[in-house]
C-alpha cells in the first residue's frame, strides 16, 4: 500500500515540491552533538551539517537508502573534509516553508520548491578526506562539538517567529531521544548503526 501511495504521490509531481535535504546529528565519544552556532536574529541558534541528497535538483522521487547514505556521507566529505562511520538513520520530516522561503530557493536553485523533505542521521567521523572538501564552497567552518541538552533548550528557547522554529523543537525532541542512555533509547528509527559503505553501491563509491 505504500508503495501504492508512493507512486500515485510521484505521478501528482508531490516529490518534486519538496527538495530532499540530509540533516546531520553528528556525536562523539564523549557523549557531545556536532553544530554550528548563530547570534543574529530571525536564524535557528544551533544548526547542523547537511545538504541536498541529490546532486541534481528537481528530482521527482523518494531517495532509495542507498541514496541517503551516499548523499549524507558526500555532505560529509564536502563541508567537514571527513568521511561518516557508525551512519544511523533517525527520522524523516516533510516541511512547507514561507513564500520568501520558496522565492529565495528558486532564486539559488532554478527550482520552485514547496519546502524541504528533510532526512536526519546520526553518525560519528570517520576517516579524514579533503577530496571533496568546500568544493561549493559551503565548508561547514563554524562547527564545534557542544552539550546536546545545551543544544536543545537553545532551539526550544528561539525565536519563534523564525521560519524554522517547528523544526527546531522537532530536531530538540530528537537530541534528547538519541541521547538517552543506551538502554532507555528509542530513536524514531529502531535500526542499528551501519558503514555507510554498506550502503551505497560499489559503482557510486568510485
Amino acid at each position: 500500500q505504500r508503495k501504492q501511495v508512493a507512486k500515485l504521490l510521484s505521478k501528482l509531481g508531490a516529490y518534486k515540491d519538496y527538495r530532499p535535504r540530509g540533516t546531520l546529528m553528528l556525536t562523539n565519544d564523549k557523549g557531545q552533538v556536532y553544530a554550528g552556532k548563530a547570534d543574529r536574529p530571525g536564524v535557528s541558534p544551533y544548526y547542523f551539517p547537511g545538504g541536498g541528497i541529490f546532486e541534481e535538483e528537481g528530482v521527482d522521487r523518494v531517495p532509495t537508502e542507498a541514496e541517503l547514505a551516499e548523499g549524507m556521507n558526500r555532505e560529509a566529505l564536502e563541508e567537514l573534509g571527513y568521511a561518516l562511520k557508525n551512519y544511523k538513520p533517525l527520522a524523516n520530516l516533510q516541511r512547507t516553508y514561507s513564500k520568501e522561503w520558496q522565492d529565495k530557493a528558486e532564486k539559488k536553485r532554478g527550482v520552485r520548491y514547496l519546502g524541504e523533505n528533510e532526512y536526519y542521521a546520526t553518525a560519528e567521523l570517520g576517516d579524514e578526506d579533503k577530496g571533496l572538501y568546500d568544493v561549493e564552497g559551503d565548508a561547514f567552518t563554524s562547527g564545534d562539538w557542544y552539550d546536546p541538552e545545551l543544544v536543545a533548550k537553545a532551539l526550544e528557547g528561539g525565536d519563534s517567529t523564525n521560519t524554522f522554529y517547528d523544526s527546531n523543537l522537532e530536531e530538540a525532541a530528537m537530541l534528547r531521544e538519541l541521547f538517552k542512555k543506551t538502554s532507555e533509547a528509542k530513536t524514531l528509527y529502531h535500526g542499528s548503526p551501519v558503514d555507510v559503505e554498506e550502503l551505497i553501491p560499489q559503482q557510486a563509491t568510485g
